[in-house]
């Protein structure tokens, strides 16, 4: 019987840095919506910016969490016999 512990690991790491990953992303967008840009770029055009990549990455990487989490139920369940009804 196998247990993949390292892959439930690996799940829950990618939820973690899923979710750092958007924390950092607000904070920069809060920094540079106090602080301001650089005069070659328009602030919003950041923000924009910034909340879009912190966002996709951010679902990416939890996806990813909860595929490994996914696949490890359905192993788990196909390993169990069959109850009779």
């Amino acid at each position: 019987m196998r247990n993949f512990k390292l892959l439930k690991v690996f799940g829950v790491v990618f939820k973690v840095f899923a979710w750092i990953i958007l924390i950092i992303g607000l904070v920069g967008t809060v920094g540079l919506f106090i602080k301001g840009a650089s005069p070659e770029v328009p602030k919003t055009q950041m923000i924009i910016s910034i909340l879009t990549q912190s966002l996709v990455l951010f679902l990416v990487f939890y996806a990813l969490g909860e595929v490994i989490k996914l696949l490890l139920v359905l192993e788990e369940r196909s390993r169990k016999p069959e109850m009779p009804a």
